[in-house]
């Protein structure tokens, strides 16, 4: 997400996705060179960057991120799966969507929502949406 307040003022938050293994140090070391090579890159001042954890420690989880990634991308409105996260002893789930611009989110959220529980009915799901705000102003709507 970018916003421009005029010339030269330009700030903008990103999303990583890191591993479940990496320290808070490491994470903190990773998010400042970001900060330091995308303004040195584009002048372009970072206001926030978010992180996601993935599984590494856990090779269960690969084919339920999988059964996921299948069930989300069979709807043309999902344009992407992110920051993809399983607890299977807790059995909790997290991720994100990238809806189409122009969809109704709740109603999409309640449909996958639905899909995904019963795919793992003893999951806690909890899904987030990101919109497509690339398409605002380009004539691209679904």
């Amino acid at each position: 997400m970018m916003n421009n307040y005029g010339p030269g003022r330009n700030y903008a938050s990103v999303h990583i996705e890191l591993p479940d293994t990496m320290s808070v140090e490491e994470a903190d070391r990773l998010t400042r060179h970001i900060h330091d090579k995308i303004f040195e890159a584009t002048g372009v001042r970072l206001m926030g960057v978010s992180v996601y954890s993935y599984n590494t420690k856990d090779q269960g989880a690969i084919p339920i991120r999988k059964a996921i990634y299948k069930i989300v991308m069979a709807h043309p409105y999902a344009l992407q799966v992110h920051g993809f996260y399983v607890d299977r002893a807790k059995k909790e789930m997290r991720f994100d969507v990238v809806v189409r611009f122009g969809n109704d989110l709740q109603a999409i959220l309640k449909e996958l929502h639905e899909e995904v529980q019963a795919a793992y009915p003893d999951y806690h799901i909890l899904i987030d949406p990101d919109m497509d705000i690339s398409a605002i102003g380009q004539g691209r709507h679904a």
